[in-house]
């Protein structure tokens, strides 16, 4: 009985000592999730009882009887007819010269590796054919 009793308190303790590690990393989750949101510019809403996770400039409206943030097309829309077309050619402009920049390294790395390919290739002896390795003469 006694021997039921203690095996009954220690199954207790577990389950309450997994509650506690358990509740604590929820809650450490959520902190770290609100940090990571922070860190994106993105803040918790709440509109009509809905809870949305969006920049906090987006726009949340009602259409239709539906609440929802606005599409997509039409916040970049938004955000993009404010900006001088001047603005816009000179954003075009340095593009442009980053992807230039990009695909003249994708090049140069493609180049490195297969020179250290052809290297590691000079140095390895083919599968059919047996090494010329000083023992290998010898016991020729």
């Amino acid at each position: 009985m006694q021997r039921r009793r203690r095996s009954e308190l220690r199954w207790a303790l577990v389950a309450v000592i997994c509650g506690l590690s358990l509740s604590g990393f929820v809650d450490g989750a959520a902190l770290a999730a609100d940090a990571q949101r922070k860190e994106q510019g993105s803040a918790a809403r709440t509109a009509k009882g809905l809870h949305f996770d969006f920049p906090p400039d987006w726009p949340i409206e009602e259409r239709n009887g539906i609440v929802a943030p606005i599409p997509l097309q039409e916040y970049l829309d938004r955000k993009l007819s404010g900006l001088d077309p001047g603005k816009l050619k000179g954003l075009e402009t340095k593009l442009n010269a980053i992807e230039g920049q990009l695909n003249s390294m994708d090049l140069r790395l493609r180049l490195l590796e297969e020179k250290s390919k052809r290297g590691l290739r000079s140095t390895e002896a083919p599968a059919d054919e047996p090494a010329t390795t000083p023992t290998a003469v010898r016991a020729r």
